[in-house]
């Protein structure tokens, strides 16, 4: 009994110890494996971080580029000089591209603001600059030159491995020069270092490592993971260079110079950029006008003019001044102006006041209104009276805006008559009323009335009526026009 008890335990003893050494062996995979993919992780946390950092020194570099615009285009094109080369670099020409920004902060170079003095400008948040400001925290091969800083002498010393900035310009031509066309950029002129006078300037600018990011084909898989997610992170505007091969900066859909050369000029492998400014995304720093980036806020343009629209189209205009070729607006609110004050019609010539439109005419602001049209709301009226038993009465009852600066008398010597300083060219005039009740001559009644004009170009109003003789003026029961003369637009 005891041989056949015996037999079974050693088979089962085998095979629980050969159980154990398979689950082992996969767990010790499953370990090896679970450590590869933290490693993997850790690199792309690694590449996030750096995509970060370079994000927010793009993001300073444009808020410093569109806030300090009009003194960045003066700054000549040799500013942005780089002389970044493995083996020797390359050389520069030292001239005036310091920038004072505020009392307390300059660049020593405008045109290479370093992240440090970014920093002390305002711009980036200390936080934001990385543990070592403007330093990624990515292994880099230090073989690439740089020259002297103060002399500009080309160098075989070695670069500070870093993020370097360069902003550049785009010289574009303007409407005047090439109307209705887009042309392509021009280089800037020999002389000055500007751009020219039928040009406008565009600035625009990159971010990128000196030293290359450090790549061997054993550790490729931490290489891909880290610069993956540095250029996710980085977004739209990211560059690169090939990770073997070198060449040309190259992104999503576009491709800019490699500013770090090889010994044989070829651009350098392991570079990787972020551009701003002309030709770039940047949407959190401008708007593109096709409208694929609308504005997010008010825009101003410092009292500066905006030439050449052919169509404006706005749910609202609200301006003191509009100049275009056509204005299609929901609603529209001009300045308010006060009738009769001085204007410019070459600055101006529309405007609102005094409950109507006003135009700009020989100097002054004049209600608006077409020429040789009766103003209906500026206007004179005198009332003639009589009542029975009683003389002819005259009084003014109405006059314009501009006051009751107006001749008048009337006669009764023969005909009744109203005699005015108001000219036939300036206004119109219209009876309102006319009502004549006389006893007339042996019962017959007598009216008979009209304008004249005398032969200085003046009204009168004159009438013969029972009333209107001086003897019969007492028998009259009762006489009564009114009559108006309406303004005639200028």
């Amino acid at each position: 009994m005891s041989m056949r008890r015996t037999t079974p335990i050693r088979r089962v003893q085998g095979f629980i110890l050969m159980e154990v050494m398979i689950a082992m062996a996969v767990f010790t995979a499953m370990v090896a494996y679970g450590l590869y993919l933290q490693n993997l992780t850790a690199k792309a946390e690694q590449g996030r971080v750096v995509g970060q950092q370079y994000a927010a020194i793009n993001t300073a570099v444009g808020n410093y580029m569109v806030t300090h615009y009009a003194a960045l285009e003066k700054l000549h094109v040799g500013c942005s000089t780089t002389t970044f080369k493995v083996g020797t670099s390359g050389a520069f020409t030292p001239m005036a591209c310091g920038l004072q920004i505020s009392s307390t902060v300059s660049m020593v170079n405008g045109m290479q603001p370093t992240v440090a003095e970014l920093i002390a400008a305002g711009y980036l948040p200390p936080e934001k600059a990385g543990v070592v400001a403007g330093v990624p925290s990515l292994p880099m091969d230090s073989v690439v030159a740089e020259a002297n800083a103060s002399t500009g002498v080309a160098s075989n010393t070695k670069a500070k491995g870093r993020l370097f900035i360069n902003i550049d310009r785009v010289c574009l031509a303007t409407h005047a020069a090439n109307p209705a066309s887009v042309s392509a950029p021009q280089a800037p002129d020999a002389v000055t270092g500007l751009c020219g006078p039928q040009t406008t300037t565009s600035l625009t600018s990159l971010v990128f490592n000196t030293q290359p990011y450090t790549f061997s084909s054993a550790t490729n898989f931490g290489y891909a993971n880290r610069i993956s997610a540095a250029w996710t992170q980085i977004g739209a505007d990211a560059a690169m260079s090939n990770i073997t091969k070198g060449g040309e900066l190259k992104g999503a859909n576009f491709e800019i110079p490699n500013p770090v050369r090889s010994a044989t000029n070829i651009g350098m492998a392991g570079i990787v950029a972020v551009r701003n400014g002309y030709g770039a995304s940047y949407a959190n720093n401008h708007a593109r006008v096709d409208g694929s980036n609308p504005p997010t806020a008010d825009w101003s343009f410092a009292n500066n003019s905006i030439s050449d629209v052919g169509k404006l189209t706005a749910e609202s205009v609200n301006a003191q001044t509009v100049s275009a070729k056509m204005v299609n607006a929901e609603a529209l609110k001009l300045g308010s102006r006060v009738e009769g004050d001085a204007c410019d019609a070459s600055k101006e010539n529309v405007s609102f006041g005094s409950d109507t439109i006003l135009m700009c005419k020989s100097g002054k602001w004049a209600a608006l209104s077409a020429k040789g049209t009766v103003n209906g709301l500026e206007y004179y009226e005198f009332v003639l009276n009589k009542n029975s038993g009683q003389g002819m009465a005259l009084s003014v009852t109405h006059c314009p805006k501009s006051g009751c600066s107006v001749g008048y008398s009337f006669s009764n010597g023969g005909p009744v008559e109203l005699i005015t300083s108001l000219k036939n060219d300036e206004w119109q005039p219209v009876v309102v009323r006319a009502v004549d009740q006389p006893n007339g001559l042996n019962g017959v009644v007598q009216t008979n009335y009209g304008f004249e004009v005398d032969g200085f170009g003046y009204y009168k109003f004159m009438f013969y009526t029972g009333a209107g003789l001086f003897s019969q003026l007492f028998n009259a029961e009762y006489a009564y026009f009114v009559i108006r003369f309406y303004r005639i637009n200028p």
